[in-house]
């Protein structure tokens, strides 16, 4: 159901710093998500024009249903997941929290009310009574039709068919995990999974990111190099002092008579991306670097005079951003098969650079964005929601390859010095 709302719009913004997230599948550790360190003060006063709520009207005892709102600002600014407070009329029937999670109690209808700076909206919604599995599978369906990133290729009454056909004898949710699996396998996703308490995960491609050890031999003085390492950073004066530390050095290679530079991304298992844009941007170069694509709205990743932003919030910043002696250098980028999540968003960022190629092996292939959807009985579906972009706009499924193949990684490196001299 969607609901079209008149008051103020909040600017609290998950979707922002999502991006942040290593996935488990390879290895990496996760991180939380950073928030803003400035936005635009037009944004965080800007009265809101109107406001969209999203959520299904029909519910099942026991369900867990995430509600979300939308608001568009005066200033013609988006934000999303912009909650406020969220109510209920009859917690008997449902009750709700401070994040839009309605947990339905008994058959029944209860009145939700959403919040936001002093404006007010409601939306009913009937609880109806089912078995636990029913349930169960209803509202993983729900979300995934709602929120997953390729929905727009999935027939989805046939999916439900299937799944339902699979389920017909479940009356609890351990016996629904074979259609969970099925509904899984045919969102043809290798990143989403699903979990419970104390059981196996279902879904999810296995970790076959392999990690090859990098070895850098003696390079000429016309070659920079750079080595970006991924940075596990839980606060913003670490991510502050990463990126200074790949700006100093990247200041002490540079040099007069440099013509290209070597970014060396093997091993780089993620973190926190801004990060890493901020602390490469003197190489990558000013302006858009990439996007995060959803199905129906994109944002843009952005270095500017040492800072990584997206619509207008700066996520990390330098204090004296660097300069390149030669600015916009032929950029050459190494990988394999270690590299993951976050720093695969720094890979996709210069594949549509002008003037850069990739050497090496293909990267892990897990760079999307996930989101947890609680369910019921402490189940989570880690549902993707959103891919990585190049700055065409280039989405890349799987493990990204490089321009050229090499297994060495001896010969990456001599390769990528190479072709960086060659026409110079």
């Amino acid at each position: 159901m969607t609901f079209i709302l008149k008051g103020w719009a909040s600017l609290r913004s998950l979707l922002f710093s999502g991006l942040l997230i290593i996935l488990p599948a390879c290895g990496g550790t996760p991180v939380s998500p950073s928030s803003p360190v400035r936005r635009t003060p037009e944004t965080a006063t800007a009265p809101a024009t109107a406001l969209v709520i999203t959520g299904p009207e029909v519910v099942h005892t026991g369900s867990n249903v995430i509600y979300k709102a939308t608001a568009t600002l005066s200033n013609g600014v988006t934000i999303y997941n912009a909650t406020g407070t969220w109510d209920t009329d009859n917690p008997g029937v449902a009750t709700i929290d401070s994040n839009g999670a309605l947990t339905a109690q008994r058959p029944g209808a209860a009145t939700i009310t959403a919040t936001f700076r002093g404006m007010s909206a409601t939306a009913t919604v009937q609880v109806q009574s089912t078995t636990a599995a029913r349930a169960h599978l209803e509202d993983l369906l729900e979300i995934m039709q709602m929120y997953f990133v390729r929905r727009s290729t999935i027939a989805w009454s046939s999916l439900r068919t299937e799944v339902f056909r699979a389920a017909a004898d479940a009356r609890t949710v351990p016996e629904t995990y074979p259609a969970i699996r099925l509904a899984l396998q045919r969102l043809n996703d290798r990143e989403s999974f699903y979990t419970q308490s104390d059981r196996e995960t279902i879904g999810g491609a296995p970790d076959t990111c392999g990690a090859v050890p990098a070895s850098v031999s003696r390079l000429p003085s016309t070659v920079g190099y750079v080595r970006v390492e991924g940075c596990n950073c839980q606060t913003s004066a670490a991510i502050t002092a990463f990126a200074e530390a790949l700006h100093r050095t990247i200041a002490t290679a540079d040099r007069f008579g440099v013509i290209g530079w070597i970014v060396d991304l093997r091993g780089n298992r993620g973190g926190n991306m801004w990060a890493m844009l901020a602390g490469v941007g003197p190489i990558l170069g000013e302006g858009i670097a990439g996007y995060l694509m959803y199905v129906d709205r994109e944002y843009g990743r952005e270095y500017r005079a040492g800072a990584a932003l997206s619509v207008g919030e700066v996520f990390a910043q330098v204090a004296a951003p660097y300069t390149l002696r030669n600015p916009y250098p032929k950029v050459a980028v190494l990988t394999d098969g270690s590299v993951s999540s976050a720093g695969e968003s720094i890979v996709a960022f210069f594949r549509g650079r002008a003037g850069a190629r990739s050497f090496g092996m293909p990267t892990c292939g897990h760079h999307h964005l996930q989101e947890d959807f609680p369910l019921s009985e402490a189940a989570v579906l880690h549902l993707t929601t959103a891919e990585v972009a190049d700055r065409t706009r280039t989405t890349y499924e799987g493990p990204i390859n490089p321009d050229e193949f090499i297994a060495d990684p001896g010969q990456a490196i001599d390769r990528a010095s190479a072709w960086l001299q060659a026409g110079n």
